[in-house]
């Protein structure tokens, strides 16, 4: 998102919010907080930084799909396993 930003983003306000975000939403991945990254970004992020942060957008809600799949999948093999005992 550099490139879009104009040489003084503090006097763009848009700029300045998607930096926000960004710094936010890095901070939430390091802790581990995958779902309230992508959340912080999706809500924050317009213009051309939103755009090039689609893709990662993307990939972070389809592995937080699979996290969610592998939960469910783990969950009912405990039950079939507590059903069979």
């Amino acid at each position: 998102c550099a490139e879009a930003l104009p040489s003084s983003p503090a006097g763009d306000p848009a700029a300045q919010r998607n930096l926000e975000a960004l710094v936010e939403a890095a901070d939430l991945v390091q802790r581990g907080e995958l779902y309230q990254a992508l959340v912080t970004l999706e809500n924050s992020l317009e213009g051309n930084c939103r755009e090039r942060a689609a893709a990662w957008i993307q990939e972070a809600r389809h592995s937080l799909l699979a996290q969610q799949a592998a939960r469910a999948a783990g969950a009912r093999v405990r039950c079939l396993h507590k059903a069979l005992q």
